[in-house]
């Protein structure tokens, strides 16, 4: 460690805790970039999500298929003994196929002005045999039974009233039974039609507690869960992992393929950060420029779209950078490399090469602008200064070298993290700086000989961006669905962004 310039050191120290002192105090306050424009606090079009029938169709339905299956072939075969076509018969069967299906209902269709869903349930191959061993006098008899093929439809409507529960009303169930099946006799004389009960399919397809009825009150009950989880596990964890903002639905409905849900989001009364007290003022948070049409991007198919527009991004980043004080992160760094990039060669050999650290601050809050590819966005920090430390020069209490500048370009993505849910990272990889120079006046005396290029602070910037994913957005906000009938959702990484789509849009597809 150099042994010279111990006076200037002790005046840095001074100068560097104002310097931090006012950086907070900027931040705290809101400080704004020269000729910025202020995002509205009131963002009209702040979320959206499609939920799309494809997410549903295929494996999700089949899942409820086979639950539905054995429930099915036992309810046959109880109301077959319950109700047999013979008179005390040894042994009974009974069986069907069910199958499934589902489609969404376009708003303005009669009786669903803002749409809705239909499932019809189709039972097939109702088949039921009975049984009778007879005595030395009685003819052994076997009687199959095969009603026409039945359906169970149930449907729901959309019913904003019933917010922020599922907003899905279901409608009275409606059946079709056979009621005059057609009997065959498989085993045994013409004496076996004795043994026949005129109107025993009464308790089968009936009115009452009878088996038509308790298959019906079990789709119906189907059809509730499907309805229910479709909003629980799909949409109200978006709205849950944004509940800083104030947050109305300024719509829900649906096409003929899916279901569309808006939110207003509502920053007027500030926001407020996990892990941080009170409520951060955003009135200043910059405007990100986006001006996609999220009613074009909702029309669009996919299984599954979640899409945020960035001005709720910058006003959750500016409360963010409000709660850290101006403070964005502070990675340690590995010694060699930063002491070949900021020491003359003379000097590196008097600092621990496991006590680097570089702290990145920001003068006013970071934001978004769709500068990525196809208008994707990407966060800029136009006032960043970047501090390296080093536990051997006075304690780690003041920098050896200092440097301030703008880093552009890093692009908003989301990631699947450890817990298994989804959330918003900034992706360092293709980050940039601009007008970053050497601050002299506030670095140590042997890195102003050295002079090191402004360039070379990209690594570290990189760094600071990665730590600053890692640890401070981890868990504070998930905007993806989580399952959808239990089944596992991924994370569309091939999935095409619409044409001119500027918002945080992301995909996601059904495992």
């Amino acid at each position: 460690m150099s042994n010279s310039f111990a006076p200037r050191r002790r005046r840095r120290l001074v100068v560097a805790a104002a310097g931090l002192a006012l950086a907070s105090i900027a931040s705290a306050f809101g400080a704004t970039p020269a000729g910025a424009v202020n995002a509205p606090l009131t963002t009209t079009d702040g979320l959206g999500v499609r939920l799309d029938e494809n997410a549903i169709l295929g494996p999700a339905l089949e899942l409820i298929e086979d639950e539905l299956q054995p429930y099915v072939n036992q309810k046959i075969y109880e109301g077959a003994l319950a109700n047999s076509v013979m008179d005390d018969p040894d042994w009974v069967q009974g069986t069907a196929n069910v199958e499934l299906s589902f489609d969404f209902v376009n708003a303005g269709v009669a009786g669903y002005p803002q749409g809705g869903l239909k499932v019809h349930a189709d039972l097939q191959n109702i088949m039921m045999r009975f049984y009778r061993y007879g005595e030395w006098w009685q003819p052994e008899c076997q009687f199959r039974v095969n009603p026409d093929n039945g359906y169970i439809d149930a449907s729901a409507k959309v019913n904003t009233a019933l917010l922020p529960a599922a907003p899905l009303q279901l409608n009275p169930i409606t059946a079709y039974w056979d009621n005059s099946p057609t009997i065959t006799k498989e085993i045994g004389n013409s004496l076996c039609y004795g043994y026949l009960f005129d109107e025993w399919w009464d308790g089968l397809w009936g009115s009452g507690t009878d088996v038509a009825d308790q298959l019906e009150t079990e789709l119906n009950a189907q059809a509730q869960d499907l309805v229910n989880d479709l909003w629980a596990d799909n949409v109200a964890p978006v709205i849950t992992s944004l509940n800083e903002f104030g947050i109305t639905f300024s719509q829900v409905k649906t096409d003929d393929h899916g279901l569309i849900v808006k939110a207003t989001m509502n920053a007027s009364a500030g926001l407020t950060v996990p892990g941080f007290p009170g409520a951060k003022n955003v009135t200043n948070t910059e405007d990100s420029g986006a001006t996609s049409n999220v009613d074009n991007l909702l029309a669009a198919r996919s299984e599954i779209t979640v899409t945020v527009h960035p001005n709720v991004v910058n006003q959750f980043m500016n409360a963010l950078n409000q709660g850290l004080n101006g403070n964005f992160a502070a990675p340690a760094i590995a010694g060699a490399a930063v002491e070949t990039y900021l020491l003359p060669p003379g000097s590196r050999g008097f600092y621990d090469d496991n006590s680097w650290s570089v702290t990145h601050t920001v003068g006013v809050p970071y934001f978004t602008k769709p500068t990525g590819t196809g208008g994707r966005p990407q966060v800029q920090m136009p006032q960043s200064t970047f501090s390296f430390y080093n536990a051997d020069y006075v304690f780690g209490l003041i920098p050896l070298a200092v440097f301030n500048g703008q880093v552009n370009t890093a692009n908003l993505s989301t990631e699947v993290r450890a817990s298994g849910k989804f959330g918003p990272y900034i992706a360092s990889s293709a980050a940039t700086l601009s007008g970053m120079t050497f601050d002299a006046l506030s670095s140590d005396p042997d890195v102003v000989t050295w002079n090191p290029s402004p360039s070379g602070v990209l690594t570290y910037a990189k760094q600071s961006i990665d730590q600053f994913s890692d640890v401070f957005l981890t868990d504070w906000v998930s905007l993806a669905p989580i399952s959808v009938g239990g089944l596992a959702i991924n994370l569309c990484g091939g999935c095409t962004r619409f044409s001119g789509d500027q918002r945080y849009t992301e995909y996601f597809t059904v495992a």
